[in-house]
């Protein structure tokens, strides 16, 4: 059985059962024994070792916060302190409140709802960024929106639905492009490199969602390469040099929309208007050469 799953059962036996304190007290105990040994053995490593043995424990370390971190989120997701959430209750509430009128539901509940959840996701959405990989934190973003839609359907009105979407998206995603982008060792970059092709698909289906979330990676990915304004200087010096013969019209236009796609997204357009001002001088003179040769 998978290790996280089992965790959660355990977890969540604990709480049923009123050992809720008994298992915070636990986890404390345990994490200290853990750290001390953890010391220990750094300590002891010697020479060349210590990097190694410092690098390791790191990762396992790591490893251990985010299993104990998925089994708390798990209860705080299912419990309210110690007690189990009654859904069919909550939801009977909010009815009243939209029966009230929803004037009395968006101003009573769901504008405070809404501002609680803005301020736990971007705090988790931090705790994510600090202890996981690039892949990792998409697939927890993921889980997140999923758990979200769900819990809609569970407790809130349907007019909530777009709104509590857009609190989540705008917290785990929109607010973090920049570094789930730049991630060290694991970012847009190291995915390309080494075939991250499923963590890549991720990537696009949730930066979709945001506001220019896809225009942030092509504006990233396009300036990734300080010679892509001469590059895209050169494409068009060479079509226009050799001309567009046997292209169609709408080919034509296909060509020249990409090319203003690119250059649209270009940081340095001086330096593409420097290379493209020489390669414009290079056929002129070159056409010029050519028609002194035939006459």
């Amino acid at each position: 059985m998978d290790v996280g799953i089992l965790g959660n059962r355990n977890a969540y036996n604990m709480v049923l059962h009123k050992f809720g304190e008994k298992l915070y007290s636990g986890l404390v105990t345990t994490m200290t024994m853990h750290l001390r040994e953890i010391s220990k053995s750094i300590e002891d490593a010697q020479g060349g070792s210590f990097i190694e043995e410092l690098n390791r424990k790191w990762a396992d370390h790591n490893k251990a916060l985010q299993m104990i971190w998925d089994i708390l989120m798990y209860m705080d997701r299912t419990f309210i302190p110690s007690e189990i959430i009654d859904r069919w209750l909550v939801r009977n509430v909010i009815m009243m409140l939209m029966d009230l009128s929803s004037v009395v539901y968006q101003e009573d509940f769901e504008k405070h709802f809404l501002n609680v959840s803005a301020n736990f996701y971007s705090v988790e959405s931090q705790q994510f960024i600090e202890c996981c990989d690039c892949g990792d934190y998409l697939m927890k973003a993921e889980r997140r929106l999923n758990e979200k839609m769900e819990r809609v359907s569970h407790y809130l009105d349907p007019s909530s639905e777009a709104k509590i979407t857009n609190v989540v998206e705008k917290e785990m995603i929109a607010n973090r492009m920049h570094r789930i982008v730049h991630m060290e060792n694991s970012g847009l970059v190291n995915m390309l490199v080494d075939d991250k092709y499923e963590d890549l698909g991720r990537m696009y289906s949730l930066f979709r969602r945001v506001p220019d979330g896809l225009s942030f990676i092509r504006d990233y990915f396009i300036n990734l390469n300080p010679c892509s304004p001469e590059f895209i200087s050169l494409f068009v010096d060479e079509k226009l040099r050799k001309g567009l013969k046997g292209y169609f019209e709408e080919d034509v236009e296909v060509v020249l929309d990409k090319v203003m796609m690119l250059f649209r997204y270009l940081q340095e357009k001086d330096v593409f208007e420097k290379y493209y001002k020489q390669h414009l001088a290079k056929r002129l003179l070159s056409k010029t050469s050519f028609v002194s040769m035939m006459l």
